[in-house]
């Protein structure tokens, strides 16, 4: 651990289940934030220093943390055509079990550049909501001739009022790291967790592995692979058959 001193309650008490957010994006600046990534404190760690014991009956108070399972990590490539290019970058997440009192979703992003500086973008649910177990596909400028982005598909839905079977897809700008929620023609896959992803340059598409589905709120393993293309101009999915693979 560095050797910074921790923040005091005061600003625990306020900052301790992460930031207010005022835009899209919004970004980060907050001292417990900035603590925890430097000291990589877990949440236990944070109540015994407080002193503030455990919440019984498996009720909620999640301290926030940057210690995540289901986080994406996605290096963009060299060859982009900033001059301070990013290189890194990490999005949503989720910290642990269902039965913990620090369960909780993400909807923030991690961006490290080429010289290691961290900047933390944060985003209303309703612009983006939180999300794990998703994939975040670096696309370049293929989304319609946009700046270069990410497409971020699927994962674990934190939205109790979802619709089970959609297809969640969010874009993310990486030249201002605002979000905006894509909708898409053609029939789509369903609720996607737990999937694979990869650009395919000569058909400005994503193909998606699917080897899980959501079905009446649950994830469902499944011993059978679906493949899925999300041609991006014009959108439109279209699922993959076998037989064509196989050609």
């Amino acid at each position: 651990m560095n050797d910074l001193p921790w923040p005091s309650n005061e600003v625990f008490l306020r900052e301790k289940q992460g930031p207010v957010v005022m835009g899209n994006p919004h970004p980060v600046d907050s001292e417990w934030c900035r603590f925890v990534i430097q000291n990589k404190i877990l949440p236990h760690e944070a109540r015994r220093h407080y002193d503030i014991p455990e919440p019984d009956n498996f009720e909620h108070d999640p301290i926030w943390t940057n210690f995540r399972i289901g986080q994406t990590q996605t290096t963009i490539p060299d060859t982009i055509r900033w001059w301070n290019s990013p290189q890194e970058i990490y999005i949503g997440g989720q910290y642990g079990e269902w039965s913990s009192p620090d369960l909780k979703g993400y909807n923030d992003v991690f961006h490290i550049n080429k010289e290691g500086e961290l900047q933390h973008f944060a985003y209303l649910p309703s612009d983006f909501p939180p999300v794990s177990f998703h994939t975040a596909t670096f696309v370049g400028d293929g989304f319609k001739g946009s700046p270069d982005g990410i497409m971020i598909i699927g994962g674990t839905d934190w939205e109790a009022d979802s619709i089970v079977g959609t297809t969640r897809i969010h874009y993310l700008d990486l030249g201002s790291f605002s979000i905006e929620q894509v909708e898409v023609n053609g029939q789509e896959p369903g609720s996607l967790s737990h999937h694979q992803s990869i650009y395919v340059d000569n058909l400005n598409a994503i193909l998606i592995l699917e080897q899980s589905h959501r079905d009446k709120g649950y994830t469902q393993r499944s011993g059978d692979a679906f493949l899925w293309l999300l041609e991006l101009d014009p959108l439109k999915w279209r699922k993959v058959e076998l037989k064509d693979v196989q050609k």
